[in-house]
């Protein structure tokens, strides 16, 4: 049987990134969506306005409305301040906080990689070492987008993370220092334009100047030439670094940056604009700058509104004032050029390109504001060639009516060549034959005559044909390839092969002359960006599934549910993709009658459901509540960019799905549809407490729930985006007009990116916040009070976005505590017993996990299952990960009361006295029900030292031999309703 897939609107996010890997896959139909624009290229800028909206509004200062100054800078050398867990160095050895070797992990926890190995994230650069030899030199260097640059030393086969971790935000360029003796010296830009705003509620928050590294590539400073400035306007000429290149004669540095070309003679320490100044915003001010092999020319490109700079320029000194015009400054100059006029945002980039080995010859390509969209079926760039051997006397010629266009096989996005706004745009020419040149949009085109003529290869991105796929390519990839071209790498001891880089990561192809070209995915490049994941929720089977930015849904099929590995996943680590677009949240059923349910879903809406015991043979069925009764978005979808629904831990018949303040509930997940009239309620009474004046400004963000077999007493909370925390009791029972209790913090501003309750006590809950300048991190153990006692549990992290968090119950031999972790901009951390610190007003730290593995990647998401203590962590370019903590102590509180009552004279009558050298005494109350009560004793550390179970009556505490200082006494009834906490100090 064939399987189905539904997209609905999948491939109108950043790309329908569902990747055909090493060989074709069962054949799998994709059904349209209710939108038939969702193709178009203005459907993709909206898109993009939506996922930088999102991300933005998650960030910024609740105050004032943009991203600090200097945050991440401030909020790394937080993270370098922080203590860290130790471990395991490249010898295999444990290494101490200090640095010294143990033999042992101590405290440590053993995290893993969890991939997935056979396909990455949107990668905008690759760069061969120009040793590169093959044998004793195979070093390359890659950069993603979020995970900063990668290097392989193997030519590709394994790669490693060399950051530096988290400064390196939104990398475009690499350049190497080509000079001998000077070779191990890189230079890495970044600031990617994903919008036209340059307002402070822009999208340029992303670019942080130029990196440097002397060690070819290992590790990596900042210019703090290049930083300072507001990160969300145009104030520093390295906002956004399109391209850097080095002199080969000088060492000069030349960096593209938005209408401006700066040059720096003392490596980096100091900078220079030679050509234009600071201005335009990303429809206006794109440059590029090359060189040619002896560093005696110097072409810039700008193609900007800025008649004076505007065009084609020379120099042979590089020197400011010093430029010959070669062309493009007006229109029809040279012969059909067109200049940027336009208001529309498909104006943008401009490239340039000297042919290898006949310099003589430059090739120039823009982005000509043209639509390749139906009805106008326009090739959306402009191609120019020009001899330059005396710049004086250039001579053009224009070659734009040979862009890339298939006659009759019109395609959304596919063909003519699209650019999105130029946010795929490359061209590249083969090293040893100039008539074979590639230009990559949303497809990868080839001519074997640089398009003198209109004859065009099909060669990579988006499958030929339409765009609902086909029989050998059903999900409408050309095979191993992937959509969205971003980079091109000629191998130097091999010109037919060639590294393709995109929005899946990176694809090799040993003879880019073949018909047709034959691509492999390299494997172990873990950068994908995940939103959100989820565990198996079966003991033992650490089966994990995660939706990722660009790249749709991944399962990673540890159990073999699927049956035995194909040959395109061999590997554990090896992912099986699910779903298409921009993957976002996801969830796993439990078996039942012979099946496994899979959720997932894509970018504004969409939700499906899946079967992972019966994938192959499943259709995919589309299962959101029906369109009448959500929220609209500007992209004709609904709800936030990212998609919000959760399955109850208690019941996994019970789903939730969010539509901005919108909540609706179905008891009946697997196998309530879309068209199902009466599968899903309409949750009025949380819709109207959320917002009650609807639309689209306030959204539920985040969902929890209690643990353990569904009791009358369980809790759902929720988290919004403007900063409110809701319970809703008894919530699979509760009618659809029954409103949520607000138990907000007082103070609590920004979004509330995530809520966590404690697995055996759901009056424990935490809730992060993940704007910067907002109190991040809420802790409370009263969450089932009218008015719950909220503490800041920030500690020694005040500055990081905060952006998911867990509560752990853990036992070791007859002693129980809690562990708490919190995911954030710059690493994941954790700290024992929190509670009981703040309530004894002592200050907390939280430590560093794995410093050596995830390290400071932004941890965005992380999913528990607390029957045998297994954490997943999803990050934001390095993929997932996930570590058996070992010590599960899953024990939910059936008996849960709504209203813990802490310190009732009642229960305890007072425990005495509040310093002494000796014992200390604790009085009952007579507080009817308790037979038994816990008596523990923590140190000030959190750390539980004493731990008794004892009958409800008086007694004493034995504390004499233990070490002088502070003490918080705990006693808790049987039935938990009551709890008494008292501060002590041991003389």
């Amino acid at each position: 049987m064939k399987k189905g897939l539904i997209l609905g609107l999948l491939s109108a996010g950043f790309s329908l990134a569902c990747v055909l890997l090493l060989q074709p896959k069962v054949e799998k139909n994709l059904l349209r969506g209710e939108d038939e624009e969702e193709e178009s290229g203005f459907y993709k800028s909206v898109m993009q306005a939506e996922r930088a909206a999102y991300e933005y509004n998650m960030l910024k200062d609740p105050r004032t409305g943009k991203i600090p100054d200097g945050i991440w800078n401030a909020e790394l050398r937080e993270a370098q301040s922080a203590p860290m867990k130790p471990f395991r160095n490249a010898n295999d050895l444990w290494v101490s906080e200090a640095g010294g070797t143990e033999t042992t992990a101590g405290a440590s926890n053993n995290w893993q990689e969890a991939g997935p190995y056979n396909v990455g994230g949107r990668t905008r650069v690759i760069v061969f070492d120009t040793r590169y030899n093959g044998t004793t030199n195979r070093v390359i260097l890659a950069g993603s987008v979020s995970s900063g640059v990668m290097r392989t030393e193997d030519g590709g086969n394994t790669w490693t993370r060399v950051g530096p971790d988290q400064q390196i935000h939104s990398l475009t360029s690499l350049a190497q220092d080509p000079r001998p003796g000077f070779q191990d010296t890189w230079y890495a830009g970044t600031g990617e334009a994903l919008g036209n705003s340059t307002s402070g509620t822009g999208a340029f928050y992303l670019g942080h100047g130029i990196f440097k590294s002397t060690d070819n590539g290992k590790t990596w400073t900042p210019l703090t030439s290049t930083q300072g400035g507001s990160l969300t306007s145009f104030d520093n000429a390295f906002d956004l670094v399109h391209k850097i290149v080095v002199n080969p004669a000088n060492g000069d540095i030349y960096a593209a940056c938005q209408n401006t070309i700066q040059r720096s003679q003392n490596g980096g320490t100091s900078w220079t604009a030679v050509m234009g100044a600071l201005g335009g915003s990303s429809a206006t001010g794109n440059t590029d700058v090359v060189i040619n092999s002896t560093g005696t020319r110097i072409y810039a490109a700008f193609h900007s509104r800025n008649t004076s700079n505007r065009g084609v320029w020379a120099s042979t000194t590089g020197n400011s004032g010093a430029w010959t015009l070669l062309g493009g400054n007006a229109n029809d100059t040279p012969t059909g050029w067109i200049v940027n006029e336009s208001t529309t945002a498909t104006w943008g980039r401009i490239l340039l390109h000297l042919v290898p080995g006949s310099e003589n010859t430059l090739y120039a390509i823009y982005e000509n504001g043209k639509s390749q969209a139906s009805p106008t079926l326009q090739p959306e760039l402009d191609i120019f060639r020009c001899n330059v051997s005396d710049i004086a006397n250039p001579v053009w010629t224009n070659r734009s009516s040979n862009a890339p266009s298939i006659s009759g096989s019109f395609s959304n996005l596919r063909n003519p060549i699209s650019l999105q706004g130029g946010y795929n745009m490359c061209v590249a020419i083969k090293p040893d034959d100039p008539r074979l040149m590639l230009i990559g949009g949303t497809v990868l085109f080839r001519s074997v005559d640089s398009f003198a003529t209109n004859t065009v290869n099909w060669i990579g991105g988006y499958g030929f044909g339409s765009s609902s796929g086909s029989t050998n390519n059903p999900f409408g990839f050309y095979p191993n390839s992937h959509p969205d071209i971003h980079c091109f790498a000629f191998d130097p001891t091999n010109p037919k092969r060639l590294f393709c880089g995109n929005d899946g990561g990176i694809q090799v192809t040993e003879d880019i002359t073949a018909t047709p070209v034959v691509w492999t995915y390299l494997r172990n490049y873990q950068t994908l960006q995940y939103y959100h994941v989820a565990i198996d929720p079966e003991s033992g089977k650490n089966n994990f599934f995660g939706g990722a930015q660009d790249n749709g849904s991944h399962y990673r099929d540890a159990s073999l549910n699927m049956g035995n590995r194909p040959s395109y996943r061999p590997t554990i680590n090896d992912h099986e993709m699910v779903g298409g677009g921009d993957g976002v949240s996801v969830d796993i059923g439990k078996i039942a009658a012979g099946k496994q349910p899979l959720y997932l879903g894509a970018q504004t809406g969409t939700m499906i459901r899946d079967d992972a015991l019966n994938y192959f043979t499943t259709t995919q069925v589309s299962i959101r509540p029906p369109n009448d009764q959500l929220q609209s978005n500007p992209s004709s979808g609904y709800g936030e960019f990212v998609t919000v629904f959760k399955l109850s831990h208690a019941n996994s018949e019970a789903l939730f799905y969010v539509n901005y303040n919108r909540l609706f509930r179905t008891t009946q997940a697997s196998t309530v549809t879309q068209t199902t009239s009466n599968g899903w309620d309409r949750m009025t009474g949380v819709e109207n407490a959320v917002n009650a004046a609807g639309g689209s400004t306030i959204a539920i963000r985040t969902i929890d729930f209690s643990w353990g077999p569904y009791l009358s007493s369980h809790s759902m909370y929720l988290g919004t985006t403007n900063g409110k925390v809701y319970r809703l009791d008894d919530y699979l029972n509760a009618s659809v007009t029954t409103s949520p209790i607000d138990i907000t913090p007082v103070g609590l501003t920004g979004n509330v990116q995530d809520i966590a309750v404690n697995p055996n006590n759901d009056n424990e809950i935490m809730a992060v916040v993940s704007n910067y300048n907002a109190t991040s991190v809420w802790w409370t153990r009263n969450a089932k009070a009218a008015t719950p006692v909220w503490f800041n549990a920030e500690g020694n992290l005040t500055t990081p976005s905060v952006r998911s968090c867990v509560i752990v119950a853990k036992k070791t031999g007859t002693t129980t505590s809690s562990e708490y972790y919190i995911g954030t901009s710059v690493g994941l951390y954790s700290c024992e017993n929190m509670g009981y610190r703040l309530e004894a007003s002592q200050p907390i730290t939280w430590t560093r996990e794995a410093p050596a593995l995830i390290n400071f990647s932004v941890v965005t998401t992380m999913d528990y299952r607390p029957e045998d203590n297994v954490l997943l962590v999803g990050t934001h370019g390095n993929g997932m990960y996930f570590c058996e903590l070992g010590g599960a102590n899953f024990n939910p509180n059936n008996p849960t009361a709504l209203n813990t009552i802490v310190n009732d004279k009642n229960f305890i009558r007072s425990i005495q006295p509040s310093s002494a050298r000796g014992n200390f005494n604790y009085l009952v109350g007579n507080a009817t029900g308790v037979r038994n009560m816990s008596v523990r004793v923590l140190d000030i550390g959190g750390q539980v030292v004493y731990q008794n179970n004892v009958a409800y009556a008086d007694g004493t505490l034995p504390l004499q031999r233990f070490a002088a200082g502070t003490y918080v006494i705990e006693i808790t009834s049987d039935n938990r309703k009551y709890r008494s906490l008292q501060k002590v100090i041991k003389n």
